[in-house]
This record gives structure tokens, C-alpha cells and sequence, in this order.
């Protein structure tokens, strides 16, 4: 179902970037694509990390969560300082540092609440890193146990976007 509005959403920005928003969402921010010069790869980037939330993420990779940052947060920045008037390359450079310093605070933030979810954002380098093999090996089979119970029974979203009507 969420994949299902994430699409729907996917196929609204192509709809505002081809001059024919249908959505009031995308109607009321035709206006500021156009004045800001935003880029529908910066919108498309934000569905793409709502779908990575939908999908399974516990203990990523360190190179997967950086992917993570960049669609969920560093499109956001460059979006903001384009608003703003940054000035591109350095708008370009501090949205990707500021985009990854929200990201990885927030989810420093809400690791107990992700984890209630079964979501664990710390990338499985780090942890392992920090364990010894044994650990990080008794860790792995938890978090390949939690992956299984997930596929059960899918974790709540903590946020929705309305489905656009066409």
C-alpha cells in the first residue's frame, strides 16, 4: 500500500514537471519549481528514501546508509538552499554536509523509537567494529532473526503523505 502512494507520488512530480500538476501539492509548488529553479531529481531522491523506510533497514552498510542520507535528507538541503539562494557549487557542497548531519543526528535521536520498530539505522561496520567476532556473529543472527519477523508483520510508518488524486 505505501509503495503504491510512494508511486503515486512518483508519478505526480513527473506530472508537475511536464506542466500538468494535478495534485493540490503539486499545484501550489509549481510556483516555487519554477521561480527556484528546483530539480525533480531532488523530489524524486525524497520518494526514493521514503521507500527505502518502507523497505527493511537494520544495520545497513555504511555505503547504503550514506545512499539513505542523500535521498531522505540531502535532496531536502538541496531544496532548502536553493530557496534560499546558495549559490551552486557551495549551496551543492552544504547541502550534502548538512543533509547528512540532520540525517545522521536524527537517527542518533531516535534510536530507541527505531528500534521498538525493529529499525536499526548504525551501520553493521561500525558495530561490528565495536564488538568482538563472536558478538557481531550473535549480532548478525538478531538482526537476520528481525528481518524475519518484519516480512510477519510489516512496522508502522511515523509519517504518511496523502494519496494524490488525479
Amino acid at each position: 500500500m505505501k509503495l503504491a502512494l510512494l508511486a503515486d507520488w512518483r508519478a505526480e512530480i513527473a506530472q508537475l514537471y511536464a506542466g500538468r500538476p494535478a495534485h493540490a501539492v503539486t499545484q501550489a509548488l509549481r510556483e516555487a519549481v519554477d521561480k527556484f529553479d528546483l530539480l525533480c531529481e531532488d523530489f524524486l531522491a525524497i520518494i526514493d528514501g521514503k521507500e527505502m523506510d518502507v523497505r527493511d533497514i537494520r544495520a545497513p552498510s555504511i555505503e547504503y546508509l550514506d545512499l539513505y542520507c542523500e535521498r531522505r535528507a540531502v535532496a531536502i538541503s538541496r531544496i532548502a538552499l536553493r530557496i534560499l539562494g546558495a549559490a551552486q557549487p557551495d549551496g551543492e557542497r552544504a547541502a550534502a554536509v548538512l543533509g547528512r548531519g540532520m540525517q545522521l543526528t536524527s537517527i542518533l535521536c531516535n534510536l530507541a523509537e527505531d528500534a521498538a520498530r525493529q529499525r536499526l539505522y548504525l551501520p553493521r561496520e561500525l558495530l561490528c567494529a565495536q564488538a568482538s567476532s563472536q558478538r557481531c556473529q550473535a549480532m548478525s543472527w538478531r538482526i537476520r532473526r528481525c528481518r524475519k519477523s518484519a516480512t510477519r508483520s510489516p512496522s508502522r510508518q511515523r509519517h504518511t503523505l496523502p494519496k494524490p488524486s488525479v
